[in-house]
């Protein structure tokens, strides 16, 4: 199953969002290179535009969200990301699995 040329922009745009994610993870001191293994995979999922992975986008972000907020990690950049991040994937049936 290919994807439309809106799922594809859809999916750059994601992309380019969390690159940002992982500048910004960095820049508060983040080891993200052993921190954050649910926003690799999702990184993975997206550059690999594997279908079957798409739909679990949400829930794998889901994951490090969570822990972004036990760690208590704050700042205005990192919120706006989030939210940003977050509307996408729930506004976006493309990265998560729909309920009947």
């Amino acid at each position: 199953m290919g994807f439309s040329a809106n799922e594809q922009k859809l999916i750059s745009q994601l992309v380019d969002m969390i690159d940002k994610f992982y500048i910004t993870l960095e820049q508060l001191d983040e080891d993200t290179a052993l921190c954050y293994q649910a926003l690799k995979k999702v990184k993975n999922i997206l550059k690999s535009k594997n279908p079957n992975g798409m739909k679990n986008v949400k829930k794998h972000l889901m994951m490090d969200f969570r822990m972004i907020e036990d760690r208590q990690l704050e700042g205005d950049a990192l919120d706006e990301l989030l939210e940003s991040i977050y509307y996408h994937v729930s506004n976006n049936k493309l990265f998560h699995a729909s309920k009947n």
